[in-house]
């Protein structure tokens, strides 16, 4: 019912209203890189979206949309290290501490 309080809760950073949405939408089309990556996901799409070239192979269905559920993955990565940029410096000395350690075992034989 509307005049019950609702349970639920908007996630933080989650778009909750329609001025959400529309500062969102502005601030997408305002973007000077806008051109460039619906080329990408265009090509991307078109790429998804081909069928094989042997014709052994079966087809599989096609993909819904524009390919866009290919970007969230990285996307949300992106956003977790612009948030927290403290993720950066930990992936990067993780990496050189791996490296390290294989130096380290390789050299022990």
């Amino acid at each position: 019912m509307a005049y019950l309080p609702s349970k639920s809760r908007a996630r933080p950073g989650a778009l909750g209203s329609i001025s959400d949405v529309a500062t969102a939408v502005r601030d997408v089309v305002e973007d000077p890189c806008l051109f460039e990556v619906a080329k990408m996901v265009s090509h991307l799409n078109d790429l998804q979206q081909s069928t094989p070239s042997s014709p052994t192979s079966p087809t599989g269905p096609r993909v819904p949309g524009i390919g866009l559920c290919s970007a969230v993955r990285p996307l949300k990565m992106i956003t977790a290290v612009a948030e927290r940029p403290y993720l950066a410096a930990g992936a990067a000395a993780a990496t050189v501490a791996l490296i390290f350690a294989f130096g380290y075992m390789a050299g022990r034989r």
